[in-house]
Order: structure tokens, then sequence, then C-alpha cells
């Protein structure tokens, strides 16, 4: 399924002309885009609707061939006209599309620079990160350039794309590190692993694949930080932990969540019930089945009150409330005051997805 811009997915929203960053609305099941006061800019009339990047958004339409994809200017105007099956972001000055069954990548004049020609994966973002994207060819995964040569053979049997000159690699379901050149710089010999952000990575060690967490025998493994040479940094296994982001990482002890410092010490004792990592200086957390933000040393600045919360990005969160007729999805700002409603949905109803049959004549 692809995810759409309703909650939790305000990390790609832009400075807009001179209004601060354009935010993702809908009205009546249609997707706009709206200012910071709330101002309508661009008329909600998109089936789904990504945030801007690049001064772009992917935005999906009703063609005579079905629903297709596009990208639109901050002015609402197609600069690429719908004629994709499926798009990504704009990143490192591409995107990536689907043409059939198949992914490319088009430039910001909507010539495909890089031919559709690479298996469609669930699990592969389709973007440039420092250069490279990661791609699956022949049931394998490998990465290309930004001119589509295949530079690191694939040869693996998962890829995901570079995070401070390593990337996560799979071989025999067992997860390890390679460097720009495909060399492996960490052996893989953990049981998951995840991107190095802030000169550390964490791997997990225990963890039972192809198992849910209430089947017998589970076990979920414990994460360390390790460091380029994939080295532990820190003696501990966490029950759960994230990369860290502004000098903080999320970790779960005894099913609470605390934060730690790039010393390993903690900065936030352990006593949430569930939480984010930090962005813009606050982080979300949840106590007692409601979601607020705290800042860097633990102090709540908005006090729990939402039933779910994403975020802080250019300035902005999206969070969500519930009334006894209605869900809402509404933007705040970092004072916890109300920005403007993003969504409104009657409770029970399911909004499910509008038809656009193909035409034939």
């Amino acid at each position: 399924m692809r995810t759409v811009c309703l909650l939790l997915a305000l990390t790609c929203t832009h400075q807009g002309i001179g209004q601060g960053p354009l935010l993702p609305i809908m009205r009546n099941s249609l997707y706009g885009y709206a200012d910071s006061r709330g101002r309508e800019v661009i008329k909600p009339r998109f089936h789904l609707a990504e945030p801007f990047s690049e001064g772009l958004a992917s935005v999906s339409v009703c063609t005579d061939g079905g629903w297709r994809w596009g990208f639109i200017s901050e002015t609402g105007s197609f600069v690429i006209n719908p004629r994709f099956h499926d798009s990504k972001s704009f990143r490192e000055g591409v995107a990536g599309v689907k043409v059939g069954d198949k992914w490319g990548f088009v430039n910001k004049n909507g010539e495909l620079t890089i031919d559709a020609k690479f298996d469609d994966e669930f699990a592969v973002d389709f973007e440039f990160r420092e250069g490279l994207s990661a791609v699956k060819v022949n049931e394998k995964y490998g990465f290309i350039d930004l001119s589509g040569k295949l530079v690191i053979s694939a040869d693996f049997d998962f890829a995901e794309n570079f995070s401070e000159g390593l990337a996560r690699v799979i071989i025999d379901d067992k997860a390890g590190f390679i460097d720009r050149t495909g060399k492996i710089v960490i052996p893989p010999k953990y049981d998951r692993a995840s991107r190095f952000s802030e000169g550390l990575g964490l791997v997990n060690i225990g963890w039972t694949p192809d198992k849910n967490s209430d089947d017998p025998g589970y076990n979920s493994g414990k994460w360390y930080y390790i460091d380029g040479a994939g080295k532990n940094v820190f003696p501990t296994g966490y029950e759960y932990a994230e990369a860290f982001s502004e000098g903080l990482a999320l970790v779960r002890v005894n099913g609470k969540i605390g934060y730690i410092n790039v010393s390993g010490a903690y900065v936030i004792t352990p006593r949430f019930d569930s939480g984010e990592s930090f962005s813009e200086g606050l982080a979300a957390v949840e106590v007692n089945d409601r979601w607020g933000y705290i800042d860097t040393t633990g102090r709540f600045v908005i006090f729990p009150r939402f039933q779910a919360a994403s975020s802080f990005n250019n300035g902005y969160a999206g969070i969500r409330r519930l009334t006894r007729k209605y869900l809402y999805i509404d933007y705040i700002d970092k004072k916890g005051e109300f920005v403007m409603t993003q969504s409104k949905t009657k409770v029970g109803v399911w909004l499910g997805t509008a038809d656009c049959p193909a035409r034939t004549s």
C-alpha cells in the first residue's frame, strides 16, 4: 500500500514562497495544500498527494488510462503530466517513477534519465541517497548511480540506501554493512540492523525471524549501537532502539521509553509508554494513551492530550484527536496551538478507494 500524507508524514514539507511550509490538506476526500496560516493555496482536487520535496509534489489524478501520478509546482500546476503508475518524491534532482510494473527515474523536466527497467519492490525506496540508489535486479539487490549504471553488483539478498557512507545489506538472512565501493566493512553476522546516524549504527542479536511476537519461541533479541568499524560502543543491549537524532537516541528498557546521549548515559530516564525520536528540539511521547511533547531535558512543553502525534518538521506537527462524531487530523505549532485541520472524517465511515475506470475508446 502507498503511504499517503495523513498523519506522521510531515517529513518532506518545504518552505513555500513567502508563506511558510505548504501543508497537505484533505477536503471532501480530495487533497490540496494550505499555507501555515490555514489559507488554501492549492485547491483540493487530487485523489492522493505527497508533501513537497525540492519544489515539486507527487499527486494522483484520474485519467483516461486510470489513476496516474504526476508532479505539480507550488502554484498547483502540473510541470510533469500524470502518466506514471506510481511515483516517489524528488531527491537529489530525480524522482522514482513506475511505468507498468517497472521503476525508473525522471528529472524535473519529466525526462526519463534512467529507463524504467527495475523490478517493483515494496521495500525499496527508489530514492537516491548520497548519489546511489538501491535497486532490485533478477531477485537480487545492488546499487545504481545517477546515470543508471549498476556500480555495486546485485549480489545481495536485500539492500537499503546509504547513510553516512554505509548501507545495510542482507546475505543468507544475516545483516551487515558495505561501503560505497561495495566492499563489506561490517560482516553480515547480525539478525537485524538499522542505518547509521550521527556516527553510530544499530544491530540486533537474538531476534527470531519469521515469527510474530505472540508465537511460541519468539525472541525480539537485543539492540546494540556500533561504530563504523563494527565495534560495540556501549555494553548495554536494549529491548528496542532507534537511530540517534539531534544527539539523543530513543531506547526501551523494561517496557518503558527513555533517551540516551552519545556516551550511552541516560539523559531522560525510561518512563514513557511510547515515543518518537527528537526533531527540532522536541520528541513526541505517550503516557496513559495520550501523546504530548518533551524537550531535551524530558520536561513536557506540550502536555499529553492527543490520540496520536508526529514529529515536528519546519515548525509544525500532525496530531490526531477524536470526538464522538469525527476523527480530526490537525496541525499544531511548537506551543501546541492549533494551526489548522488537515482532515476530518466521520467516525465509523470507511472512505474506501475512489473508482477510476480506464477508458478504452
